[in-house]
């Protein structure tokens, strides 16, 4: 009994011990906080209408939170959202002249219907799918006979002096040592009016649609409120012969970029059709509004928006101010981290 009872006394004073420690630390806490929240400046009213002009939905990886930040600075009429980037539409993505699509969603979940990537002219896609398959198999004999036995050594004596030029225009940044994966074969104008294809019997049935669009939008906290404008952003990096390329893209994605996402997610919501049948769901989405598919560049902070023309004229206006803002928000962002790379 005595043992015991003097085993009860160390553990009350450990006890004891314990709680007086965790008080102080809370305090030690506190007081921290306290110094942090007094060098923020006082609460400034926004000075903004009702509803926000533009709505930003970004993918809550950690790489946009920066531009996300800085785009809301930039303006008091710019409301940004935080979803993961594949903003809901688990897909399978097949690039113009590729015999299979990637999957575009989380690795935990199943990959949905496989949508075509296409051009809106029929003959423009089907030159531009030939001319791309065209140049896929002669890359691929090409990078065989460079690497080859028999051709190796003899191939880098007498051609490795005219790689020089373009080794110097490679380090300066003028050319890159290979094309970007998603516009080798295409040409400037057919990458600036790339589209999707959700009609074929690829695509995705339209009851999908409907279920999808009310997904997202759900789960984005956006059934009310809409702003003229709403910016489906995803992103990606911009890099070259990195080994760990897929690691700097979306995660929510596959390790993919966002743009086919964000790409698939513009079009449906934009069709007046799913928002009809979204309406009888308790999802009124106005016609003043459009959804803008759009890119985020991890590597440069700048924002690309796809298919502007196809926004109508009456959103033209507002389009040209949200650019602005955008290219604001790179600016600063860009200048942070410049600080904090020293």
């Amino acid at each position: 009994l005595r043992v015991r009872l003097m085993h009860l006394a160390v553990e009350e004073s450990v006890d004891l011990a314990l709680s007086e420690r965790l008080v102080l630390q809370e305090a030690y806490d506190l007081a921290a906080q306290r110094k942090i929240i007094e060098q923020f400046p006082a609460e400034i009213p926004l000075n903004r209408s009702i509803l926000p002009k533009a709505q930003a939905v970004f993918c809550i990886d950690v790489r946009s939170e920066v531009c996300r930040r800085h785009l809301e600075q930039a303006s008091p009429d710019m409301e940004t959202l935080g979803f993961a980037g594949f903003f809901a539409f688990p897909i399978k993505y097949q690039p113009i002249g590729h015999s299979h699509g990637r999957a575009q969603c989380p690795v935990l979940l199943p990959a949905g219907p496989t949508v075509q990537e296409t051009l809106a002219d029929p003959i423009a896609n089907e030159k531009a799918t030939q001319r791309r398959t065209v140049l896929q198999h002669v890359g691929k004999a090409w990078k065989g006979f460079k690497k080859s036995a028999v051709s190796c050594f003899g191939y880098v004596s007498p051609v490795g002096l005219s790689f020089l030029p373009k080794l110097i225009t490679d380090s300066l940044g003028v050319t890159r040592p290979v094309a970007h994966p998603d516009r080798q074969g295409l040409t400037r104008h057919e990458h600036h009016h790339k589209t999707v294809d959700l009609d074929s019997a690829a695509g995705i049935p339209f009851d999908q649609q409907v279920g999808l669009a009310q997904n997202a939008l759900k789960a984005m906290s956006l059934t009310e409120d809409f702003a003229r404008l709403v910016l489906i952003v995803g992103h990606g990096a911009n890099t070259v012969n990195n080994p760990h390329a897929s690691g700097l893209d979306c995660g929510a994605c596959g390790g993919n970029a966002g743009e086919a996402n964000a790409r698939v997610a513009a079009t449906v919501l934009n069709n007046p059709l799913v928002r009809d049948q979204l309406s009888y769901r308790g999802i009124n989405v106005p016609d003043t509004t459009w959804f803008l598919a759009c890119q985020h560049d991890t590597t440069t902070d700048e924002v690309s928006v796809f298919e502007q023309e196809l926004v109508p004229p009456s959103h033209q206006e507002d389009l040209a101010e949200v650019q602005g803002w955008l290219e604001e928000a790179g600016r600063n962002a860009r200048a942070e981290r410049a600080i904090r790379m020293g």
